[in-house]
């Protein structure tokens, strides 16, 4: 299997800046640029579904697939309640 590289952090994002808020950037952590703001999930999507709590985003990553039309996302959310770090995901 080959390694795959998947890039370094950079420079901290300041999300009021509307210059270094670009979707088709990966960041980590903060609030979720959305590719369509219309067509953004429901809220209980990134509700945890151990305690029902909104989940943090721990990344967001620009992942195009090579000759496809559209673009994505993947956003990677994760609870930080002890009690639901554990437990698998519902």
């Amino acid at each position: 299997m080959e390694p795959v590289y998947l890039g370094y952090r950079d420079v901290e994002v300041d999300a009021n800046d509307a210059t270094t808020t670009d979707a088709f950037q990966s960041y980590f952590g903060g609030h979720p640029i959305w590719l369509d703001e219309a067509q953004k999930p429901d809220r209980q999507m990134v509700q945890c579904g151990g305690c029902g709590d909104p989940m943090y985003l721990l990344v967001q990553l620009y992942a195009p697939l090579e000759h496809r039309p559209h673009e994505r996302v993947i956003y990677v959310w994760g609870c930080n309640r002890r009690q639901c770090m554990r437990k698998p995901n519902r």
